[in-house]
């Protein structure tokens, strides 16, 4: 069974990074941002097992001669699941993270990523595999365009 959990934890915690924001911000020309992620989080439930997925937008700084450009990527990260019983990582509590189930939902999510233009893979942990996705954005035009479709992807 797979299901899309309803609970939203960033929408109950106070944005302290957006204060930390402000207070860079009243220092003037001192200290400069150089990079930036924003990120959504989803947790999905597979076979028993939570599983994380986070879409991350990035916007570096780069170093080369126009210090004002910006090169902007977005990222779909999968983390290996807790089991929805307790805390406790899926693989130590006797729930593989790659069950049939786990694996086909795996093989599922990289198809629908894949379709969407990001290349990556899987990498094995001492948690479960965990996927790591990339795509190069061409302008802020098109982060706009990818948060969108990022929100609407449906995995």
């Amino acid at each position: 069974m797979i299901k899309r959990s309803s609970t939203n934890a960033h929408a109950r915690v106070p944005d302290s990074l957006g204060r930390l924001w402000w207070f860079f911000e009243a220092q003037h020309d001192a200290w400069r941002a150089t990079n930036a992620e924003i990120e959504r989080r989803d947790v999905y439930i597979v076979d028993k097992t939570r599983c994380t997925i986070f879409r991350k937008i990035h916007a570096i700084r780069t170093q080369g001669p126009r210090v004002d450009k910006l090169d902007f990527r977005a990222s779909i990260t999968v983390w290996p699941g807790k089991t929805t019983k307790s805390e406790g990582l899926a693989r130590f509590r006797g729930i593989s993270n790659d069950g049939p189930t786990v694996k086909a939902w795996r093989r599922q999510i990289e198809r629908k990523i894949r379709q969407q233009g990001y290349r990556g893979h899987w990498q094995q942990t001492r948690w479960g595999p965990f996927g790591v996705f990339w795509k190069t954005l061409k302008d802020a035009r098109a982060v706009l365009a990818e948060v969108k479709l990022l929100d609407n992807l449906r995995l």
